[in-house]
Order: structure tokens, then C-alpha cells, then sequence
């Protein structure tokens, strides 16, 4: 759908070199968007940033850990020095580690909520000013993970069922200023063959292939374009989504139930 709502709209996406971030940048090219993009692998992000430049996309990339608060700062700066302004932040970025609260380092908990968590508040602190100026988005990114606790994978659901509060407690401070604030519990999406995760010990290791039915990335990445063009606040990504987050709310020892009985070996995908 191209109803030039992006067309000359300036937006960051961090984690952008692979998986859903890599098709958003793609099909918001597409749209005429201007592109901030940001990973830490700064090789693939030169190659996506030529890929956008053959499409004709005002692009600038700008690698870095978003855990560090000053490349997320720098990432605004960046931003703003090249475009002048920002309209939309996309916080995809996020990392998975696997082992229960038992058996894994607690590094790897740490990780996931400095990236996950920290990554996405210190780019929302320091984009929001420029955000507001041009009445924008901001986009938490988070998981089916993030609407109840999945065994073996703690770190990674608590820190996206956390982007939760932070874009609710966000929403209510910016009440009447016409900002809007967006939460997307995605679903199980195809990964890249290179997509890596901890494991218990805190090695980065492929991820494994999940049992699990799965959609396309283009899928996901037009219904999270959809949620900014409709300035939805939540939007929760496929049948099996809505059904877990509605069945939660009213009858959570089932969901208990059904994830202690899938294993969090086939529950994870959602990222």
C-alpha cells in the first residue's frame, strides 16, 4: 500500500541489517521514506545501505551497540545533522538467550535487558524531543513473549514484556501533544539463516529451526507499517497472538498450562 504517508518522513530503524528490520528499511524505501538505519554489524550495514541508495532512498547508516547510551545518541544526532528532523523511531532492535534462571549466566539476562530494554529507552530519550517537534511515532517492537513468561527464555520475555510499561507510562506523559506511541507484539516470522542467540553459557550461537509455523517478514513488516499509519497504540500480530493475549487476560493458568506443555523450544520464534 503506498499512500505517500512515509514519502519524505524521516525514520530511524535500529537492528535493521537482517530479519524484519532489513524489510522495513526496504519497503519504507520504497514508500520514499528517509532512512537512519543502525546495527552492530557495520559491514552488512553498508551493504544495506548501498542496496537502499540503488533504489534511489536517502539513507545514512550509523553502526553501534544501542545498549551504549551514547550510540543511541549519537544515533539522533546523526539523524538530525543529516535530515534535520525526525519523524518516526522504530525500536526493533533486541537480542534472544536461551537456559532457564537455574542454568544460565546471569550475563546473558543482563544482555537482553540492556539491548532490549535499555537499547530502546535511551534511543526514545534522545529522539523524543526531535519526535515531538514533528508530532511523530515511536515504535516499541516487542514479541508474543512479551504477553506471558516463556520457560527457559526469562531474560528475553522479561525485558520485552517490560517495553509494555515503558510504552504505556510514555503514552500517558506525552497525553495531548499528539505523539503517538506504538507497542507490536510480532508472531513467529521468518528468521535469517544467520540470525544468531546466547545460549545458557553466553555463546552466540545460530538460532535453532523452530517447529513452528511461520509468517514473512514482508508480512509483519506491513502490519507494523499499518499500526503507524493508523496511529494504533497496541497491535498483537496473528491469530494465535490475539487468542494467547485475550486467554491471559481471563484465564492465564491455561496459558500456563499450554506453554509449560509446548516447551519454550517450540514457543520461541517470535524474534
Amino acid at each position: 500500500m503506498q499512500d505517500n504517508y512515509f514519502k519524505g518522513k524521516v525514520i530511524i530503524i535500529t537492528g535493521a541489517r537482517q530479519g524484519i528490520g532489513k524489510t522495513l528499511s526496504l519497503l519504507l524505501a520504497v514508500e520514499g521514506a528517509r532512512l537512519a538505519i543502525n546495527s552492530r554489524n557495520a559491514e552488512k550495514l553498508t551493504e544495506l545501505k548501498n542496496t537502499l541508495n540503488s533504489k534511489g532512498c536517502s539513507v545514512i547508516d550509523i553502526p553501534g551497540d544501542i545498549s551504549d547510551e551514547q550510540v543511541c545518541k549519537n544515533i539522533a544526532d546523526q539523524t538530525v545533522k543529516e535530515f534535520g528532523r525526525i519523524d518516526i523511531l522504530i525500536n526493533n532492535a533486541g537480542v534472544a538467550g536461551d537456559g532457564t534462571v537455574e542454568e544460565a549466566d546471569p550475563s546473558i539476562f543482563r544482555k537482553q535487558v540492556e539491548v532490549n530494554l535499555l537499547g530502546s529507552y535511551y534511543m526514545t530519550r534522545y529522539a523524543l524531543p526531535h519526535i515531538k517537534s514533528s508530532q511523530g511515532s515511536i515504535l516499541f517492537v516487542s514479541s508474543l513473549a512479551g504477553l506471558f513468561g516463556l520457560p527457559a527464555y526469562s531474560g528475553y520475555s522479561a525485558s520485552k514484556m517490560a517495553l509494555t510499561a515503558l510504552a504505556q507510562s510514555l503514552k500517558n506523559e506525552l497525553y495531548g501533544q499528539n505523539v503517538h506511541i506504538a507497542i507490536a507484539h510480532v508472531g513467529f516470522t521468518e528468521n535469517d539463516a544467520s540470525k544468531k542467540q546466547y545460549n545458557a553459557k553466553g555463546e552466540l550461537t545460530l538460532l535453532p529451526d523452530r517447529k513452528v509455523k511461520r509468517v514473512t517478514s514482508e508480512k509483519t513488516a506491513s502490519l507494523l507499517m499499518k499500526q503507524i499509519r493508523t496511529r494504533k497504540f497496541r497491535s498483537v500480530h496473528s491469530f494465535l497472538g490475539k487468542a494467547e493475549f485475550l486467554v491471559s487476560k481471563f484465564f492465564p493458568g491455561l496459558i500456563a498450562l499450554i506453554v509449560r506443555k509446548s516447551g519454550a523450544k517450540e514457543s520461541k520464534g517470535s524474534r
